[in-house]
């Protein structure tokens, strides 16, 4: 339903990719909105999906969209039984060689390309839904965004775009202070200029990158310790990753977390045993009380077990209370037993 598209390498150092959203969805179906450093230009090919914030502009069918920087996720939710969405995402920087209008000005915002004269205006929706296939409609914007090169190209900053670059390759971990330093100007100066070509801050962008970079590990990772993940994404602490995760997709960590099949484990605690089968099941665990350890289990008759689904951030929170000494074991047991079960054997 939702397909992303590489841009040509003429226009990669500008457009991130493009992308569209076509297809059957469920009615009230909710879609969250990353942010992701990005601003798009969308056009309504058909029936859209509109958008749960009260403030925020309702888009029409067969009109085209400026979406601003989001510090914040965006929720969209389906009504109509087909929907048809197309779009050109830009780069930090990339859209500022195309015109250079104050992107700060726009954050959080969407509005219509009939309020403003930057790129697309209101009527290149008409010739993309003269084209039928995905393909024939990317071409006719890069032979339109390539001639505007041509005739209105105006170089990014160098020094917003160095420290772009910088962000991005160290995932959003390097202080803003030593960007300053890279980049050669006074600190009021360097994120007035970086707020003006980007939308951000470069303490928001960089936020922005660390979040994403989160998100990716997440995606690539079945292990149940998020521990290890929020500390490879530069964060140092799980309660704040938990909430930077939330804050900005509304959804928890472990829901970003990959289902591929994983090999068997015994995780251990004390006179409380999981056993986690795999996550190619579903996530279906035994969890069995027993009143040594797990090599006891393993080789005696167990008293009692039921069938539960393992709270991924609960076990997490073990291996973290774990290493600082702290004893989870009636909390565990508890939280599996009022939140999980499912019945006996």
């Amino acid at each position: 339903m939702y397909t992303e598209y590489q841009p040509s390498h003429l226009l990669a150092p500008y457009i991130d990719n493009y992308w569209e959203f076509k297809g059957n969805p469920e009615y009230g179906m909710r879609i969250h909105i990353l942010p992701d450093g990005c601003t798009d230009f969308v056009f309504t090919l058909g029936e859209v999906a509109d958008t749960v914030e009260e403030e925020s502009l309702i888009m029409q069918p067969y009109r085209s969209y400026f979406v601003g920087p989001m510090t914040k996720y965006s929720e969209l939710i389906t009504y109509s039984e087909s929907v048809h969405m197309f779009g050109v995402r830009f780069l930090p920087c990339g859209l500022s060689c195309f015109t250079k209008f104050p992107l700060h000005e726009f954050v959080n915002d969407r509005i219509s390309t009939r309020e403003m004269k930057a790129v697309f205006d209101d009527t290149f929706v008409e010739r993309l839904c003269e084209q039928e296939h995905i393909g024939d409609r990317i071409r006719i914007v890069e032979e339109y965004l390539l001639s505007y090169l041509s005739r209105h190209y105006e170089s990014a900053d160098s020094h917003i775009v160095v420290a772009v670059d910088i962000i991005n390759q160290f995932g959003g971990k390097r202080p803003v202070r030593s960007l300053i330093d890279e980049v050669c100007l006074c600190q009021r100066h360097f994120e007035r200029k970086f707020k003006y070509y980007t939308g951000f801050t470069p303490k928001e962008y960089s936020r922005i990158v660390k979040f994403k970079n989160a998100v990716e590990l997440l995606r690539n990772t079945t292990s149940p310790n998020l521990l290890t993940t929020a500390v490879n994404a530069g964060y140092y602490d799980l309660a704040h990753f938990s909430k930077e995760i939330k804050t900005l997709s509304g959804s928890t960590p472990a829901s970003f977390l990959s289902t591929a099949p994983v090999d068997i484990q015994i995780v251990e605690i004390p006179s409380v045993a999981i056993l986690l089968i795999g996550t190619g099941r579903g996530y279906p665990s035994l969890f069995t009380e027993a009143s040594t350890t797990t090599s006891h289990l393993c080789n005696n008759s167990v008293a009692f077990s039921f069938i539960v689904f393992v709270d991924i951030i609960l076990l997490d929170l073990y291996y973290t209370c774990k290493d600082n000494g702290i004893n989870l074991c009636s909390i565990v047991k508890n939280r599996l037993l009022q939140t999980y079960f499912c019945g006996s054997i």
